[in-house]
């Protein structure tokens, strides 16, 4: 039976092998929230995971769905920071937030900066030109005061250390961004990078460090 408990007890291992997609309508405004984790294979959702030695296999792993609790009844509470489009979203991370969770990256930027007194400054960065086209050096610019930052150019155009050429596999890469608050620590960041190959089946490939 598929359990989230590592989630509480061991934050980074339990994303190394489960795959977290957002999914549903999510909250419009930064704050805290509650949100469910449903196992994906009530979806029939699946995701492998690529082995960090060449000569073996892919392995499958746990798909978890995240869902908002409209109303906060029940739920995982996490502060959440919404997306929109050609825009940049803003807020500061509440101190007694556990968990940190965004819209999931599919060409957006993200960046994070601790503000001593305030809190973790999180930003989910959106801008296009006039041609319609991502605005690469907006976006970094718009975030370029983040100690942590999540460009495409990393998690859509590289994998694993490779660089990924074909436009038509970039255009299916994304991240899920995931935060946890630490009680010593403080916030640390991760990014899962997943490959959606036909709208059910992913590949995830790397957990980044932000």
């Amino acid at each position: 039976m598929p359990s989230i408990e590592g989630l509480f007890t061991n934050t980074r291992e339990f994303l190394k092998q489960n795959l977290l997609i957002m999914l549903g309508t999510m909250p419009t405004t930064a704050g805290m929230h509650a949100f469910a984790f449903e196992d994906g294979a009530a979806a029939e959702q699946k995701a492998s995971r690529k082995s960090k030695f060449f000569w073996k296999s892919d392995y499958d792993i746990q798909v978890w769905n995240v869902r908002w609790v409209q109303g906060n009844r029940g739920g995982v509470p996490a502060f959440w920071l919404p997306y929109a489009p050609n825009t940049k979203q803003r807020s500061i991370a509440r101190k007694d937030a556990p968990f940190l969770l965004t819209a999931s990256m599919t060409g957006c930027s993200f960046g994070a900066v601790d503000r001593p007194g305030l809190g973790l400054e999180v930003n989910h960065v959106n801008y296009q030109t006039m041609d319609g086209v991502l605005d690469e050096s907006r976006m970094k610019g718009e975030i370029a005061h983040c100690t942590h930052r999540l460009h495409q150019d990393k998690y859509r155009e590289r994998a694993r250390g490779k660089a990924i050429t074909d436009i038509g596999k970039q255009a299916v890469m994304g991240a899920t961004v995931v935060g946890v608050n630490t009680p010593r620590g403080g916030w640390k960041l991760w990014a899962q990078q997943w490959e959606n190959t036909d709208g059910v089946r992913y590949v995830y490939h790397e957990l980044l460090d932000l």
